[in-house]
């Protein structure tokens, strides 16, 4: 995948570079078949070519990946990037977590730059937590589980 200035990035740097806590967005179909958007920040590359991402159980992408699984990761560094690929669900319930959560995997299969002509990003967005005081710590947590999740579970994907 080439980007600006001549600089070209294979599938696996750039899963290398999804690191734990970087706002990304998913583009998926939801289960009324129409496009939507997640913002998500529990995310971990896992090359060469997997993402996990950790989601609310209640969550619209966790319902949805199930019917349709392709998905469309989008994130910022080093630029604007969209990794399309197929999502599965491979813990349906994440252990020891204050709240009911999943992990999803990406098999990322493609990179495209998905920024504008001449536009260059000087910095990726930055985001604040605001955690209600029971749920002081949870970025920990999900960030431990996902460093212990090991690698994929390739074997039992679709």
């Amino acid at each position: 995948m080439a980007l600006g200035g001549g600089t070209t990035l294979s599938v696996a740097e750039v899963v290398a570079r999804i690191e734990p806590d970087r706002l990304c967005l998913v583009a998926f179909v939801d289960e009324s078949r129409k496009p939507a958007v997640s913002a998500v920040s529990w995310v971990r590359g896992r090359p060469p070519d997997r993402v996990d991402v950790v989601v609310g159980w209640r969550a619209r992408l966790l319902r949805s990946v199930s019917v349709h699984p392709e998905v469309v990761l989008v994130t910022f560094s080093p630029s604007v990037l969209a990794l399309s690929g197929q999502a599965y669900v491979v813990d349906a319930h994440v252990p020891k977590m204050p709240l009911l959560l999943a992990r999803l995997q990406i098999r990322i299969e493609a990179v495209r730059s998905a920024m504008f002509t001449g536009g260059v990003l000087v910095a990726g967005p930055l985001v604040t937590k605001a955690y209600p005081p029971k749920l002081a710590g949870l970025d920990a947590l999900v960030s431990r589980y996902l460093a212990e999740a090991g690698e994929s579970v390739e074997d039992s994907a679709p």
